[in-house]
């Protein structure tokens, strides 16, 4: 039946008002999206609250012979010069292609080299003593093994007598003192079966325990770098196991990725878990298990830490990953008594579809780019050793004589879109289509009993369009190959912004208000003018 005039009349107005309220209602969300939150943080100059930090102690650097590299080198001296980190986590320093000799005797020549930098420059190993594969990792499901170390350690017996020559090689080369002051781990290597009453992980793990503790008894030996919300079953058994041994670990390790574990019939799976507190809430997990279990191993270490393992994903380059490890640092103050970033160089994982930046997870890209993710342990490094208040988006630090130093963020959680979408296949343009929202926060500081007077206020900054080398290499048109100048031109323009003005306090109480972009990251230092 044909419709009447009047009756095709109302339908366009119907069809016209329903795309005027879908249009209203897309306003009102995005509006809701971008609109401004405003926080208060309130701290005491009179009250230290903590002095522990623990965020910038170590950073892994990957496979020990890498150090013998001059650019591994150089760039990991950077770090250590802007950052302050004092431990390196490297591994497979007792490989057979290494140690041993042609009549295949042990030669400790190559592992001297690599020690003997680390001592030079005042920075102490954190030494993985089983045997790590290389692992290039697109997603948590789609890897691909790039080699298996061969040890040459697998027998018992050939092992326990490397590890005597290992350890007085050690102490006589670098004394007693200071290989005492050195962390060893060894992992749960799979091929040892941890998970059964006699697997041969606990065999191997008292040899390595006895031998250095005979020489060194202050020495600190743990494991078992077990993962965070994927193996907290496994812990419980583990832990039921190794409370019945005579020998405990002085410290158990951890290892931080932002996934959990599901199960489809007996395979089990990894999926990401989108938790704002992911490390905090899966530690105390973790210290439950512990409690249940009776196993009770006072020093906690998370020695691997980031959002992902992908060695392909665009956000291990952006902003926002400053912000997610300014929050992270900052969240797990007082939480936990070591911690070490995943991870130092691009260089550790390089492979032939290497870019300028390609999504890798370190601070410094392989062209020697500093990303924001150096820059937020660069603002770490800064902090004064008192703690004076830690909340949600910042934390306020003092050295006791007039000086405050604040570092704070505008971290967004990744949204639920996030967790159905391929890591490798997310573009540099499509970040922010994967966050919460992007809020502004308007940050307003307040120091109270403070001493009257003149201040000056230095304000550092990284967000998208400051210290960003993604957006700087995108006004490059992301070129693949760049030449010698370009890079350059990159490493100078990669730096944070920097702002400077004077406060005048006279009631004792010094106030501050800062804008902070979607995942920005902020300094401030303020100082007291005598």
């Amino acid at each position: 039946m044909q419709k009447l005039p009047e009756q095709q009349t109302d339908t366009h107005q119907e069809e016209s008002q329903q795309k005027i309220l879908e249009y209203i209602k897309y306003k009102v969300k995005k509006q809701e999206k971008n609109e401004k939150n405003t926080k208060i943080c309130v701290a005491d100059a009179k009250q230290i609250v903590s002095r522990k930090m623990t965020w910038n102690r170590a950073v892994n650097i990957g496979q020990a012979y890498t150090l013998l590299q001059s650019e591994v080198q150089n760039q990991l001296l950077e770090i250590q010069r802007e950052t302050g980190i004092k431990y390196v986590r490297i591994w497979n320093l007792l490989s057979k292609e290494n140690c041993f000799d042609e009549t295949g005797r042990y030669n400790f020549r190559k592992l001297d080299l690599v020690l003997d930098f680390l001592a030079d420059h005042h920075m102490k190993p954190y030494i993985e003593l089983g045997n790590k594969p290389e692992i290039f990792i697109y997603t948590p499901g789609r890897t691909l093994k790039q080699s298996e170390n061969s040890s040459g350690l697998s027998e018992y017996g050939v092992f326990y007598e490397v590890m005597k020559e290992f350890c007085i090689h050690l102490v006589n080369r670098y004394g007693a003192d200071e290989v005492e002051s050195w962390y060893f781990e060894f992992w749960n290597d799979p091929k040892l079966h941890m998970e059964q009453e006699e697997g041969e992980y606990y065999l191997f793990f008292e040899a390595i325990y006895h031998i250095l503790k005979n020489v060194l008894p202050g020495i600190k030996v743990g494991g078992a770098g077990f993962i965070l919300g994927y193996e907290t079953h496994a812990c419980r058994e583990i832990f039921r196991i190794w409370n019945k041994r005579r020998i405990y670990p002085d410290f158990l390790s951890f290892c931080s990725f932002q996934y959990v574990a599901f199960w489809d019939g007996d395979q089990r799976y990894g999926k990401k878990s989108l938790d704002g507190h992911y490390m905090e809430n899966q530690i105390e997990i973790m210290r439950k298990v512990m409690e249940d279990t009776g196993f009770q191993i006072q020093e906690i270490h998370v020695n691997e830490w980031n959002f992902t393992v992908s060695n392909r994903n665009v956000f291990n380059d952006g902003y926002g990953q400053g912000a997610y490890i300014l929050k992270t640092s900052i969240n797990m103050t007082g939480n936990v008594d070591f911690m070490a970033y995943w991870h130092g160089l691009d260089i550790y994982s390089e492979y032939y579809d290497s870019e300028v930046l390609n999504g890798d997870s370190g601070m410094i890209s392989r062209d020697g780019i500093r990303k924001p993710s150096f820059y937020a342990f660069y603002f770490l490094n800064k902090l004064q050793p008192n703690i004076l208040k830690k909340d949600e988006n910042c934390i306020v630090t003092t050295n006791g004589r007039g000086k405050y130093v604040i570092a704070c963020h505008n971290y967004k959680k990744l949204s639920a879109d996030y967790a159905f979408a391929e890591e490798d296949q997310i573009s540099v343009e499509q970040q922010e289509q994967y966050w919460e929202d992007t809020k502004e926060l308007n940050l307003k500081l307040r120091l109270k009993q403070v001493q009257n007077g003149e201040y000056q206020v230095k304000v550092y900054y990284v967000n998208k369009e400051n210290g960003n080398a993604q957006e700087l290499w995108k006004k490059l048109d992301y070129t693949k190959r760049l030449a010698k100048d370009e890079v350059e031109y990159l490493k100078k323009r990669a730096t944070p912004a920097m702002e400077m003005k004077s406060i005048k306090v006279e009631n004792g109480v010094l106030e501050l208000e800062n804008l902070l972009k979607a995942q920005e990251i902020r300094l401030l230092d303020i100082r007291y003018h005598y």
